[in-house]
């Protein structure tokens, strides 16, 4: 994907993509880079997960940023993240609040900078990644059954552009004010968890990527941005489990509450 310098002034905070040539282009605020990946492993993915992005994480902990693996909406200026593991459902849910009118800003990878007393999410690209089961799990959402399939970690998942569907619904940043971690539940409601600032420490640390971490320990000012951020994340943030019921519209009305 050649560098498009129209896109690299929208400013965001980070950003890469993988082609099937294994060239890695990107910018970092705006500041554009490339890497090749060639290995001698049969998969250049081990090669990506274990050498490349252990290396880009690194770079942004000295930068003061921290690049999480979530989904993040806002309203009225108020952002709320979506943090768990892979099928949890941050992507549908975040897909069905920007259809009820907030704003997106990402799905998948976020940046978080602290900024005083507040943390920020920055967002790094605008397309959202679902898994089939979305359109049979929700009647709304069944035009994504017509969506493009992309490989992401091995998983095929349809491919969205939201700032092509939702026009002026797409941000850049967002003073986060509320933090959930989602679980896919069966009944028809959506029903909330309250938790307290060590519990959702202890959640924050067991989801946020290990990679690079070992070479972090010998990295004191890369562990102290990390930790420092988790810490003020889950002491200034209201923060909930969710168990996502299958009603849209109720699930949607919980959200709203939340903040």
């Amino acid at each position: 994907m050649p560098f498009d310098p129209s896109t690299a002034l929208q400013q965001r905070a980070f950003f890469f993509h993988g082609s099937s040539s294994r060239l890695l282009t990107g910018y970092l605020y705006a500041r554009p880079w490339q890497i090749h990946v060639q290995s001698y492993v049969e998969d250049d993915e081990t090669t990506l997960d274990n050498m490349i992005l252990p290396t880009l994480n690194n770079i942004l902990l000295r930068l003061g940023l921290v690049n999480v693996h979530c989904a993040a909406v806002a309203r009225e200026g108020r952002g709320l993240l979506l943090m768990g593991p892979s099928r949890s459902g941050k992507s549908t849910t975040s897909l069905l609040l920007a259809r009820a009118g907030y704003d997106f800003l990402g799905d998948n990878d976020i940046c978080l900078r602290q900024v005083n007393d507040e943390v920020v999410a920055l967002s790094n690209t605008k397309e959202l990644f679902l898994l089939d089961n979305t359109a049979e799990r929700f009647a709304e959402l069944s035009f994504t059954r017509d969506l493009p399939i992309r490989d992401r970690g091995g998983t095929a998942k349809r491919v969205l552009t939201m700032d092509k569907t939702l026009p002026g619904q797409c941000i850049q940043e967002s003073v986060t004010r509320a933090l959930v971690f989602p679980q896919v539940g069966e009944t028809p409601n959506t029903e909330v968890e309250a938790i307290e600032p060590f519990d959702c420490l202890q959640q924050l640390m067991q989801l946020v990527p290990a990679r690079g971490l070992p070479a972090l320990i010998k990295d004191e000012r890369a562990l102290n941005v990390l930790f420092e951020l988790l810490s003020n994340l889950s002491l200034t943030t209201k923060t909930y489990r969710v168990r996502l019921g299958r009603d849209p519209k109720q699930l949607v009305e919980t959200f709203g509450a939340l903040l």
